[in-house]
């Protein structure tokens, strides 16, 4: 069963890779980091945003669990659907974006960074005060492999922003 501190090096392990994303952006202008390469592509700047979506959604629902109750430990399975699920995210391959985070609108760089920050400020926060005896519980649920607890969910989050980081560079050449 994981502790805080491992939920906590964890955290500390997810801001190092948002912020080495985010220095690798730092010289580019944010007038191209909006820019969409073609029509129906996201910019940069959705692809950060969209990051954020992702990560608001698995905070809203760790508040919504911990409101109504009826969560338990993840299953035995739990373990082997993160690890297809981080293997699928592994492979150069795209993969349609989930109905409830597939819809990013047009932003500004500025915009979508601020909202990443906030979504991490928020995760944070949950990370360092939740009850310990709830770490191991499914308050994380991915649409498509279910439910994890919030060390999965944390090792999701590292993989899904992986996952990113070849559209937002071919994204890049796209507009040069």
């Amino acid at each position: 069963m994981a502790d805080r501190k491992a939920l906590l090096v964890r955290f500390s392990e997810l801001e190092a890779q948002r912020n080495a994303l985010l220095r690798t952006l730092a010289g580019e202008t944010h007038e191209r980091l909006a820019q969409q390469p073609r029509p129906g592509a996201w910019s940069v700047a959705q692809v950060v945003l969209h990051l954020a979506i992702a990560e608001e959604g698995i905070m809203n629902y760790i508040d919504k669990k911990r409101s109504l109750g009826g969560h338990r430990p993840v299953g035995v399975f739990a373990p082997i659907r993160l690890a297809l699920l981080n293997s699928a995210l592994a492979l150069p391959m795209k993969f349609k974006a989930p109905a409830v985070v597939a819809t990013v609108p047009p932003c500004s760089f500025a915009e979508a960074c601020q909202r990443w920050q906030d979504v991490r400020e928020r995760m944070q926060h949950c990370f360092a005060t939740i009850p310990e005896e709830l770490i191991g519980h499914g308050l994380i649920k991915h649409p498509s492999a279910g439910k994890f607890d919030l060390v999965q969910g944390q090792r999701f989050v590292r993989w899904h922003v992986r996952h990113h980081g070849p559209q937002i560079r071919r994204t890049l050449r796209l507009l040069t």
